[in-house]
C-alpha cells in the first residue's frame, strides 16, 4: 500500500505539468504563424527584473535604376535643325553686312582722297606701286615733287611748297608709309593700291593738275 500510495503522489504531481506542456506545445503548433508575426514586430521584452531590446532589421536599400535617356522626338530635332540653320543664315548675313560696310567705307574714303589729292601724288603713286617692296627713296621720288611744284607757279607764282607737306599728306592718308629702318624710303600702302583700283573700277580718271 505504501508503494503504490507513493506511485500515485509522484503521479498526481508530474500530471499538470505534462498536461501544460501539452497545451502549450499545442498552441505553439496552432497558432504558430501569428506568433511568428508577433515576435517579428516586438521591440522591447520585459522578464523580471531584466528587460531586452530587438533593433529592427536595416531595410534594404532601394534598388538603383539605370536613366535611360529617351531619344528626342522628330518635332524636337526638327526645332534644333531650324534653329542651326537660322543661326547659320544669321551669321552668314552679319558677315556680308560687314563686308558691305567695310567696302562702303572704303569708297568713301577713295572718294575723300581724291577730292583732295594732287594729280602729280597719283602719278606717285603709281610709280611706287610698279616698284613694289623695294619702294623708293627720296631722290626717286623728288622729281613728282618738283612737277608739282612747277605747274602750282604756273598758276601762283609765290606759292611755297614743301616736300615734307607733299609726302605728309600721302603718310596721313595712309596710301604710303615710310621705311622706320630707312629714313627717307617710301613704299606704296595698302590703302595706297586699293585707291589705285578704286578709280578705274569707278570710272573715275587719274588724271588731275598739278
Amino acid at each position: 500500500m505504501d508503494v503504490a500510495r507513493l506511485v500515485l503522489d509522484y503521479f498526481e504531481v508530474l500530471v499538470w505539468p505534462l498536461v501544460v506542456a501539452a497545451l502549450v506545445a499545442t498552441v505553439l503548433f496552432l497558432f504558430r504563424r501569428q506568433i511568428g508575426d508577433l515576435i517579428d514586430r516586438m521591440r522591447t521584452l520585459t522578464m523580471g527584473p531584466g528587460s531586452a531590446r530587438f533593433d529592427a532589421a536595416p531595410q534594404a536599400a532601394p534598388e538603383r535604376r539605370e536613366t535611360v535617356e529617351e531619344p528626342p522626338d522628330k518635332a524636337t530635332q526638327l526645332i534644333e535643325r531650324e534653329a542651326q540653320d537660322l543661326e547659320r543664315e544669321y551669321q552668314t548675313r552679319l558677315a556680308d553686312l560687314y563686308d558691305r560696310f567695310a567696302a562702303t567705307d572704303f569708297y568713301w574714303f577713295c572718294e575723300r582722297v581724291y577730292r583732295t589729292i594732287y594729280g602729280s601724288q597719283i602719278r606717285l603713286l603709281q610709280d611706287l606701286q610698279a616698284r613694289g617692296a623695294a619702294g623708293a627713296s627720296f631722290e626717286e621720288l623728288l622729281p613728282f615733287f618738283l612737277q608739282h611744284l612747277a605747274a602750282v607757279r604756273q598758276v601762283n607764282p609765290v606759292y611755297d611748297g614743301r616736300f615734307d607737306a607733299y609726302m605728309g599728306y600721302l603718310t596721313a592718308s595712309r596710301l604710303v608709309t615710310q621705311d622706320p629702318s630707312a629714313l627717307g624710303r617710301y613704299r606704296i600702302a595698302p590703302h595706297g593700291v586699293g585707291f589705285l583700283a578704286y578709280l578705274p573700277w569707278a570710272g573715275i580718271p587719274p588724271q588731275k593738275p598739278w
